[in-house]
């Protein structure tokens, strides 16, 4: 009877083993998965659609409140600039990791961005702005004392890719609603017909050629 009892003790204490060495696995899986979550939990800048929304008509400006939350800045630039035209696009950069503002917003002013360079100078509450071109201020870079972050590269990759795709290697331009009033500004001031049709009949050429194939 003692040595049942002490096999069954055993046996016991070798499946509690076995239930706390499973369990010790599984909690430090659990860390770890934690650990390489909370590492990519960050925005990586590229990854946000306005990044890369500039157009000719696109302006920088600076010297706005950067303490105050990304929606604040957003609304009161959109009040700022609301009387130059209609904003398409408000996209204030920060660094993929920290969040930390770089310090200029971008916006998109439509029809044209004269009356908005004309608030160069003006006051936001105390603080006075600086506006100008975007690509005064960006040059050769994209942004200005950017650091970014691992994926960054890999991001940008993908999305010239999809671009290239898009336009068939460059030999359309994608439509949107700036092209589309660019293209008829430029018709009527040549006196041309509307070239909107024929943007249109040759996406639709490219895009049968595309399934004949």
């Amino acid at each position: 009877m003692g040595k049942r009892l002490s096999t069954s003790t055993d046996v016991d204490s070798t499946t509690q083993n076995e239930k706390d060495s499973e369990s010790e696995s599984y909690d430090l899986e659990q860390v770890v998965r934690k650990k390489h979550k909370k590492a990519e939990e960050y925005h990586c800048l590229y990854e946000n659609e306005d990044a890369y929304g500039g157009t000719p008509m696109t302006i920088f400006v600076r010297g706005f409140d950067c303490s105050l939350p990304m929606a604040d800045i957003r609304s009161t630039l959109r009040k700022h600039f609301n009387s130059c035209g209609v904003i398409s696009r408000i996209f204030v950069p920060a660094e993929c990791k920290t969040g930390s503002l770089l310090g200029f917003a971008l916006l998109n002013i439509l029809p044209d961005k004269k009356k908005a360079l004309a608030l160069d100078e003006s006051y936001l509450g105390n603080l006075k702005l600086e506006v100008g071109c975007a690509r005064s201020l960006i040059g050769s870079r994209k942004y200005p004392n950017f650091i970014g972050c691992e994926r960054c590269v890999r991001v940008q990759r993908t999305r010239l890719f999809e671009r290239f795709i898009e336009t068939r290697g460059g030999l359309i331009q994608r439509r949107s609603a700036l092209l589309d009033s660019m293209v008829a500004e430029s018709d009527q001031k040549a006196g041309r017909k509307p070239r909107k049709a024929m943007l249109d009949s040759t996406v639709a050429e490219l895009d049968q050629k595309d399934q004949e194939d």
